[in-house]
């Protein structure tokens, strides 16, 4: 600063400085308060997923609804925190029920129906995203 005395100077650097360390521990606070939340979710996505009714219709929006958060920022902080979305979260557990089912001899149409997918062709595509490999494979092999 071109016209201020060194004193000042020293005093406006020592107060920026203070100003960045308080910004930084409130961000800090804040992350650790939204990785606490996130685990929370995931938690309560799997718990959902147990439940096989629940694992059909579990949306974002009930996610949001059961937290008392808007699904937007949920899903913000969510991706911010895993690098996936709520959805691909929920998608990856009925794809593990779907696996299970799959397992057991059910059908692929009755999988896909039971882990809430409307469309076999749209699950299969899912399924093979997710393993590798195509449902119809997958059950082949329990068989």
């Amino acid at each position: 600063i071109p016209h201020v005395e060194p004193e000042k100077t020293s005093l406006l650097t020592a107060l920026l400085l203070r100003i960045a360390r308080m910004h930084f521990l409130e961000k800090q606070v804040a992350t650790s308060g939204h990785a606490r939340k996130v685990s929370d979710i995931v938690n309560f996505i799997h718990a959902m997923a147990i439940n096989e009714i629940m694992v059909r219709t579990l949306s974002v929006q009930q996610v949001a609804d059961h937290f008392r958060m808007n699904a937007i920022y949920i899903n913000r902080i969510f991706k911010q925190q895993t690098g996936t979305t709520i959805g691909h979260q929920i998608l990856g557990e009925r794809l593990k029920h779907a696996r299970y089912l799959l397992s057991t001899g059910l059908s692929i149409k009755e999988t896909a129906r039971f882990c809430g997918f409307r469309d076999s062709r749209y699950f299969a595509r899912q399924f093979r995203l997710e393993t590798g490999i195509s449902p119809s494979h997958y059950l082949k092999s329990f068989i």
